[in-house]
């Protein structure tokens, strides 16, 4: 679904983030979207204890870790972790992107099934 997304307006995938420099005039140039997509198992010995505890905990623990790896991509790019735990379990941060990217879609389209 996400290179779908992708392909689909592949000249809009960059998320507009507008950060002003001194001169009020001068916006800097949007940042792409990168992304790295990581899948815990969550019935691993290393992650059922917290995983019976806590929804998504090796999706989230996951997500950190793919955030501090790609932290220095960070000067470059809008980064987002994709976390998904073997039980289907989401990270947040990968729903909130879909979403974003969802919603994106249908501004471009014009079709409301591509947050579906």
């Amino acid at each position: 679904m996400i290179q779908q997304s992708r392909n689909q307006w592949h000249a809009s995938a960059s998320l507009h983030t507008h950060r002003w420099h001194h001169d009020p005039a001068v916006v800097e140039r949007p940042k792409p979207l990168a992304w790295n997509v990581t899948v815990p198992d969550t019935y691993a010995d290393a992650h059922v204890s917290n995983t019976a505890i806590e929804t998504a905990a090796a999706a989230s623990l996951a997500a950190t870790n793919k955030t501090n790896k790609c932290s220095q991509q960070s000067t470059t790019h809008i980064f987002s972790p994709v976390a998904n735990e073997t039980a289907g379990t989401l990270h947040h941060q990968t729903v909130e992107m879909v979403q974003e990217l969802g919603r994106r879609a249908t501004d471009i389209t014009g079709d409301s099934r591509e947050t579906t």
